[in-house]
């Protein structure tokens, strides 16, 4: 029993080692959520351009045909609960992962929420907890630098 403690100890330990290694132990600040991101959802590219200032800019470019559209928007982040919320927002794939036809239609924008979170050290929004109605779409929007566009 003694040695399975020390396994387990070992084990937890080891484990958080590499979560501050990495910086996933590190808790997220608004100050760090400005830049650009990326999510790749297979059908669809979608990046996420969000300033210091609370706005953000999203353009979406759909892969099979080229279409583009570009929407633009506040944001604010719930330090406490680790989420960024945004106004304004296109979701261009549904819950079959298809292409919604009409995604860039102003109407059809509005708020979305999503978790944030630091793996590997690098920001990601959303992924596989994403809030956003779009079951079986896990990819994560991944920060590719601190500037946007």
């Amino acid at each position: 029993m003694p040695q399975m403690r020390n396994h387990l100890l070992q084990w937890t330990l080891g484990v958080s080692l590499v979560g501050v290694l990495t910086g996933c132990g590190k808790p997220v600040t608004k100050s760090e959520l400005p830049g650009t991101y990326v999510a790749d959802f297979g059908l669809a590219t979608d990046t996420l351009a969000i300033k210091p200032d609370g706005q953000f800019t999203q353009t979406i470019r759909v892969k099979a045909d080229g279409k583009m559209a570009t929407a633009a928007g506040t944001w604010s982040f719930a330090q406490k609960d680790r989420e960024v919320h945004f106004t304004e927002f296109m979701v261009v794939i549904n819950g079959f992962s298809e292409v919604i036809t009409n995604f860039d239609d102003p109407k059809k924008r509005g708020p979305q929420f999503a978790p944030v979170r630091r793996v590997s050290g690098k920001l990601e929004i959303g992924g596989d907890d994403i809030s956003w109605g779009r079951k079986g779409v896990d990819a994560p929007y991944t920060k590719l630098s601190n500037s946007s566009p």
